[in-house]
């Protein structure tokens, strides 16, 4: 078999290697294929054609404007009409009045009651422990600490230690005196001279306070002065104008934002009479369609879901499993055989004829 290339060379082509099939299914095959398959794969085309042209413009519009004109809406809608009201609801109207309540008149009972525990425990069982330890624990150590321990350590520290220094403070007194006074006249004579050094230092110092003293006056009178200068010709006019605004602008301006916000209030008040009467309305409201949804959701399982499914599980174990079971036998004994060999005895035959005849009728390249 030969090819021709685009650059005007022939190339030799080996032919496809196809299995021999039996001539008394080609012809019946091939007039299958133009008879059938054929307008078969154009009405497919034709189909997918028409399926891509109607998704692409009028699937995907409608699409868009469902999504773009109710879903999104509705989505909008449902959130902020719906499931926001609602979790308000049930935060301000729920929650909140039962954390109230378990702090109230759970949690503070509690501390109520542990504490009147508590003062018991101290009235029946710490008192009197601790009495106890008192009288007949820590008396008695502090009588046997005092008369065995302390006193005869005192007794040994007097006669033992005490009486042999005092005995040598009186064969000591004397020299000690006569050094001490000794040492009072040295002491004495170099004070005497440390003070008239000491004199002359404070006379000097004196001087100078008196000095610093007199320009603390002099600075005390200039600031004074300056402190009432601009008291008297600058705070007290600025003071004057400031309130003269005060009571001529703000004060009545304040009177007026008050009597305003007097009126809206007594004109907001009804308004919000009205919109508590209406929440107490679609509160109630609310409750009564959830017990109705409750009791309509409580029949359908008890009259209806419950006995279908018992039903349909009753039906399922005693009717469909047995059948399933069966076919599935059926179906690995005697048509997965059968199918085996329908595959590999006819189909495939008709396929690689069915290519045979395409590729004669140019309906396909050769491979």
């Amino acid at each position: 078999m030969t090819r021709p290339e685009p650059n005007g060379e022939i190339r030799v082509v080996a032919p496809p290697l196809e299995p021999d099939v039996p001539r008394w299914i080609q012809l019946p095959v091939r007039v299958l294929a133009a008879l059938v398959i054929v307008p078969l794969g154009l009405l497919w085309e034709a189909a997918r054609l028409t399926g891509r042209l109607l998704y692409r413009y009028l699937v995907r519009p409608v699409g868009r404007a469902v999504d773009r004109l109710l879903w999104r809406p509705l989505v909008w809608a449902a959130r902020h009409l719906v499931w926001l009201p609602l979790v308000w609801a049930a935060r301000h109207l729920v929650w909140l009045p039962l954390v109230w309540a378990a702090r109230h008149l759970v949690w503070l009972p509690l501390v109520w009651a542990a504490r009147g525990v508590g003062w018991v425990a101290r009235q029946m069982v710490w008192l009197p422990v601790r009495w106890i330890a008192l009288n007949l624990v820590w008396r008695p150590l502090v009588w046997a600490g005092r008369y065995l321990l302390w006193y005869p350590l005192a007794w040994l520290v007097r006669y033992l230690v005490l009486a042999p220094l005092s005995w040598l403070h009186g064969l000591l007194a004397a020299p000690a005196r006569a050094f001490v006074r000794v040492l009072a006249a040295v002491a004495g004579w170099l004070l005497g001279r440390l003070a008239a050094v000491l004199g002359l230092l404070w006379a000097g110092v004196w001087w100078v306070g008196r000095v610093l003293a007199g320009g603390a006056r002099f600075g005390w009178w200039l600031l004074g002065l300056t402190v009432r200068s601009g008291y008297r010709y600058l705070l007290r006019p600025i003071g004057w104008a400031v309130r003269w605004t005060w009571w001529q602008t703000v004060v009545p301006l304040g009177r007026a934002i008050g009597w305003s916000v007097g009126q809206l209030a007594r004109v907001l008040r009804p308004l919000g009479l009205a919109a508590v009467h209406l929440g107490r309305l679609l509160w109630a409201g609310v409750r009564f369609g959830w017990w109705l949804c409750g009791v309509l959701m409580r029949f359908v399982h008890r009259f209806l879901l419950r006995p279908v499914g018992r039903a349909v599980r009753w039906t399922w174990r005693h009717t469909l499993v047995p059948v399933g079971r069966a076919i599935g036998r059926l179906w690995s004994g005697g048509v997965v055989p059968a199918g085996r060999w329908l595959r590999d005895d006819v189909v495939r035959p008709v396929r690689v004829t069915t290519r045979q005849v395409l590729v004669a009728f140019g309906f396909r390249r050769r491979t």
